[in-house]
């Protein structure tokens, strides 16, 4: 499931990514974030299994996906953010068991849960990105366990991590998008 927790992330972050780094927002055409599974052994990707349009326009900020349950960060019109939990199969979004606003404004740049432990990047109004990792239950998060700076500007555009491994992408001031895996 790791495998498919970051590429799926992997897959809907690189569509945000085309979209922020060509300034699509502005465009007179409809931004669409399709959602891609398809394996990944951290060389090599495999063949889709399932594909299908999640929104139109931009509002996804983070996903992840831990066995039969979704979770992802979204921005409303009003700029709100909101997590949502919801059950999914792979291919099939079922219930939502969750969704709340986590913040008043858009500082996410990247969402990852497992169940039991949420790790996300934030950005903050002098444009540090943050990381932060915390016990979250579905419904309340716990303590901080940790909260680092990670940079000092805002190139992320997606981030997973499985307790050992994170898997980021970045954005270059050449507008290239890197994935970076350690």
């Amino acid at each position: 499931m790791k495998i498919h927790n970051f590429f799926v992330k992997l897959c809907l972050s690189f569509l945000l990514v085309i979209a922020f780094a060509n300034g699509v927002r502005s465009a007179p055409f409809r931004i669409q974030n399709t959602l891609l599974i398809r394996p990944f052994d951290g060389q090599t990707f495999g063949s889709i299994s399932s594909k299908q349009i999640v929104s139109n326009g931009d509002p996804y900020r983070g996903w992840s996906w831990y066995g039969n349950t979704a979770s992802y960060i979204t921005v409303d019109e009003d700029g709100k953010s909101w997590l949502t939990i919801r059950r999914f199969n792979g291919k099939t979004f079922g219930s939502i068991s969750s969704n709340q606003i986590v913040s008043n404004g858009d500082p996410y740049r990247g969402w990852s849960w497992d169940g039991n432990t949420a790790s996300y990047i934030t950005v903050d109004e002098d444009g540090k990105s943050w990381l932060t990792i915390r016990a979250f239950d579905g419904k309340r998060f716990g303590s901080i366990s940790s909260n680092q700076i990670i940079s000092n500007g805002n190139p992320y555009r997606g981030w997973s991590w499985d307790g050992t491994t994170a898997s980021y992408i970045t954005v270059d001031e050449d507008g290239k998008s890197w994935l970076t895996i350690r």
